[in-house]
């Protein structure tokens, strides 16, 4: 179980690292192979997480819809499990999307 679960975070980490690498395809894989194992061990803050970093990298390929649904979602579960921080951080990623589609007001 603990080496599925440090599996997890690690595909979390190399998806970031492909992410800032602009590879944004590699990223994507490599952060649902991430969430699938969280899935699987039932880690809600692995969840909240992936489901953030998913959010950011539809963010960076337009695809608002798909990004505002997974930051919903990453929002839901670190709100669910008291992540202050991470809550924090998906609120700002959620106002970029805002920024993004010139909603100032709620940006």
């Amino acid at each position: 179980m603990k080496a599925k679960w440090g599996t997890a975070h690690a595909l979390g980490m190399l998806g970031n690292i492909a992410r800032a690498e602009s590879g944004y395809e590699r990223a994507r894989i490599l952060y649902e192979e991430s969430r699938d194992l969280c899935q699987e061990l039932g880690d809600r803050q692995g969840l909240a997480y992936v489901f953030w970093y998913l959010g950011r990298l539809t963010l960076y390929e337009d695809e608002i819809t798909v990004a505002q649904a997974l930051l919903e979602k990453g929002l839901e579960l670190a709100r669910g499990i008291g992540s202050e921080g991470l809550t924090a951080w998906v609120l700002r990623t959620r106002a970029s999307v805002a920024r993004h589609q010139a909603d100032y007001e709620t940006a």
